[in-house]
């Protein structure tokens, strides 16, 4: 069975290179925005999130942090993608609570890596 991974960004041309990189080897479900993340991730529960942080009506950051005081959700691992690449601004991510952090622009070998920490190895 495939894991389930829950991909949020409101833009849709990412999506669409997630979806290209990912839906071989994954079970893809999509969000645009923080508020869908949420309502997505408590509809069936992801094996993985990938999230954007600047997003329009609730940011990465906020659905994250709703996604881990969630007890169904607490436990799922969080990629936040963002092309905010100071180092305050990688710290503060993970001081929010993400599992791992990618900047933008990234690869798709990059993101698998990513991926393979907490689903394991799989082909892109």
């Amino acid at each position: 069975m495939k894991k389930r991974v829950l991909v949020v960004d409101d833009d849709p041309a990412i999506i669409q290179v997630y979806q290209m990189a990912l839906s071989r080897s994954f079970d893809l479900s999509v969000a645009y925005n923080g508020r869908e993340a949420l309502e997505a991730a408590s509809a069936q529960t992801p094996d993985l999130v990938i999230m954007d942080v600047m997003m329009p009506e609730m940011d990465g950051l906020a659905a994250m942090a709703k996604i881990k005081e969630n007890d169904a959700t607490a436990k799922v691992p969080v990629i936040l993608v963002t092309a905010q690449v100071r180092h305050k601004d990688v710290l503060s991510g993970y001081n929010s609570g993400a599992d791992y952090y990618i900047t933008k622009p990234f690869t798709s070998r990059e993101l698998m890596n990513g991926i393979n920490l907490f689903l394991g190895e799989k082909e892109a």
